[in-house]
């Protein structure tokens, strides 16, 4: 197993340390057991969501996406959901959502991600999962922002500010994984779309 520690620099002719002075591990101790395992010499730690702040940490995804009706029925087709985060999972929380996006469906856009509109800051983001070459999307992209049409073939990040219609989406092409994310700088999740907002 291996171990960070922190190590002088070098030529510098002082005891000063490297950036990770103070911050990374020491080298553990070999364990009793003599099959070559180490543990850490600071064992004050608890794993995943035990302890006293384990609810602040979100591991599985909430039951609301789970459940067999047609929205998770139909997003199966494209997406495999990871996590989702709300001030409803989380008291206090702003709104996070992750998926892999998985297949390229037949359909363009993609059902219920019409153009629309909140009443909060958003990102949007789709990166690649390429380790060779963490830039290239795997796939292309389309997606609405405030009316016009882009297509990224490069992990991005878009930033949606409060008000700014966005989407259409759709998933034109697929290489390999794309793990999509948005965050909304708000407790949940709503959206105003704007064929509703034009009727009026």
């Amino acid at each position: 197993m291996l171990h960070f520690a922190a190590s002088p620099v070098a030529n510098t002719g002082n005891s000063r340390y490297n950036i990770c002075n103070n911050i990374c591990l020491r080298p553990g101790k070999r364990d009793r057991s003599g099959k070559g395992r180490s543990t850490m010499e600071n064992e004050n730690f608890v794993m995943n969501t035990e302890g006293q702040y384990g609810g602040q940490i979100v591991q599985e995804l909430t039951s609301m996406f789970t459940g067999n009706n047609p929205f998770n029925e139909v997003y199966k087709k494209w997406g495999d959901r990871l996590l989702y985060m709300d001030s409803h999972v989380v008291p206090g929380a702003f709104q996070m959502n992750t998926t892999w996006y998985v297949h390229a469906p037949d359909f363009r856009p993609l059902p219920y991600h019409e153009e629309h509109v909140h009443d909060f800051d958003e990102l949007v983001g789709f990166l690649g999962s390429d380790p060779n070459d963490k830039y290239d999307l795997g796939g292309v992209i389309e997606i609405g922002i405030n009316g016009e049409l882009h297509r990224l073939t490069r992990s991005s990040i878009i930033f949606m500010p409060a008000g700014m219609k966005h989407l259409p989406l759709s998933i034109l092409e697929l290489r390999r994984p794309i793990l999509h994310f948005s965050v909304s700088m708000n407790p949940t999740y709503y959206a105003k779309r704007t064929m509703d907002m034009e009727k009026k």
